[in-house]
């Protein structure tokens, strides 16, 4: 997502994200060594998380399709290493990373699922770690429209709600819908990832401190915030 000056509208709070983003990093510190290795944040958007990863010596690559977001990574936030390219043909050779984490980006690429999931397979070493957050499909706010409503009048409600609500001079992409964290997980065993384990302490991103409080409450019950998270995470191991 490009900074912007947009209409209150428009303007978009990263600071409802911090929670969630905290919290998934601070999971990859906790089930990763302290010895130097490689990792990569597919997808990074302006996420300056992975300094405290480069400071420990590991060699950290951030990933995206636009090229302004990791310029600014580059010049303001010092990264070391950006790469820029296509998610659905990722550049890099088989077996190149230790780490692999993506936030939010494969309910942009639903449609290419386990394609991508394979791709990500194929970037990691035996016994490689990844880290997946996505929209769970089957939280509170998001079961209505991802899993009752169909796909089609989904995209033309959702297209209206953007243009002609609220006047949006970014178009929503027709294939973003909020990801199965089931399915994901049967599509990883399916892959060949194993030890996948699911992680309840990721938040809803909201700007209410209270609403945060709150699911953080009932996502102290794993059965529950698989159900009513707005975020999920999984980590899973690459079969050595």
């Amino acid at each position: 997502m490009i900074k912007e000056n947009r209409g209150t509208k428009e303007r978009f709070d990263e600071n409802q994200w911090r929670n969630s983003k905290r919290e998934f990093w601070s999971v990859v510190a906790d089930n990763i060594g302290k010895v130097p290795k490689t990792m990569i944040n597919i997808g990074c958007g302006y996420d300056d998380s992975y300094r405290q990863f480069q400071d420990m010596g590991h060699l950290f690559v951030n990933f995206d399709l636009v090229y302004e977001i990791l310029e600014w990574l580059s010049s303001e936030s010092y990264a070391r290493n950006t790469v820029a390219g296509d998610v659905k043909n990722l550049p890099f050779r088989e077996s190149s990373f230790d780490y692999l984490a993506s936030i939010d980006l494969i309910h942009h690429e639903s449609e290419h699922l386990e394609h991508l999931l394979t791709s990500f397979h194929r970037l990691l070493r035996p016994g490689g770690l990844l880290f997946l957050e996505d929209v769970n499909a089957w939280g509170m706010f998001q079961f209505p429209k991802s899993i009752l409503l169909p796909k089609v009048l989904f995209g033309k409600l959702r297209s209206f709600y953007h243009n002609e609500l609220l006047h949006s001079e970014n178009q929503p992409a027709d294939y973003e819908f909020a990801t199965n964290p089931f399915k994901v997980k049967k599509t990883l065993e399916r892959i060949g990832f194993v030890d996948i384990l699911f992680f309840r302490n990721l938040s809803y991103p909201t700007r209410n401190e209270r609403m945060y409080r709150f699911y953080r409450f009932f996502s102290d019950n794993d059965r529950v915030a698989k159900y009513h998270n707005y975020h999920y995470m999984l980590m899973a191991k690459k079969a050595a």
